[in-house]
């Protein structure tokens, strides 16, 4: 019977052939194999989900130390990766470089394994609550040492210019809002090292923790 391509008689007839073209044949199998594995993982959905599941193990390495510490990813929905911020201002900045981040993402991962990020305010492992030093209705006036500053820029430098202004100033307004707590009268706590309001030596998160926690 007349083949329609070359390729599959070509394959047959390795397929066949004596021990002197084992490995050739050996190659095949596996390729074989593999391909049945892949179809395998794609119908019960396993190979996708891995896949969404590597979009948070890679979050660090994607958006660099500065963001990942400020930060955690949640989970994974529908192809949309949600990740928590440890404060607004981290959310309006992350929400405006989302399409940078996304394109890391989907660089490091395949196009349709992560469509959509979503960055919203949320408690983040590791990292101090915002500063809740005395209100007061004046603002107070603070600026950043030029030590401060270069500090910033050196931990905002993550490749992509625009990602970078945005750390910078993440990173610049939570020190300045750090700073102006304390002028009003914050506290820092023994624990965790943030500033807060209160009169015992931990921060209402920190007392809030188990013991043993």
């Amino acid at each position: 019977r007349k083949l329609d391509h070359e390729g599959v008689l070509s394959a047959e007839r390795r397929l066949r052939c004596p021990g002197a073209r084992y490995l050739r044949c050996s190659e095949l199998a596996m390729e074989s194999i593999d391909k049945l594995l892949q179809d395998t993982l794609e119908g019960l959905h396993l190979s996708h989900a891995t896949r969404e599941a590597r979009a948070m193990l890679l979050w660090p390495q994607v958006v660099g130390p500065a963001i990942a510490a400020a930060t955690e990813p949640v989970t994974v929905r529908g192809g949309e990766l949600v990740v928590n911020a440890r404060s607004a201002v981290w959310v309006q900045e992350l929400t405006l470089s989302s399409g940078t981040i996304l394109a890391r993402l989907q660089e490091a991962l395949g196009a349709n394994v992560i469509r959509r990020l979503r960055v919203r305010l949320g408690p983040v492992t590791g990292a101090p609550p915002s500063p809740t030093g005395p209100k007061t209705s004046s603002r107070a006036n603070v600026t950043l040492s030029e030590e401060e500053e270069q500090e910033i820029a050196a931990l905002a430098s993550v490749g992509d210019p625009e990602l970078s202004a945005g750390v910078a100033r993440a990173l610049r307004a939570e020190r300045l809002a750090r700073k102006r707590a304390l002028r009003r009268g914050g506290r820092v706590c023994r624990a965790c090292g943030a500033v807060y309001k209160g009169a015992s030596d931990q921060c209402p998160a920190c007392e809030a923790r188990p013991s043993g926690g």
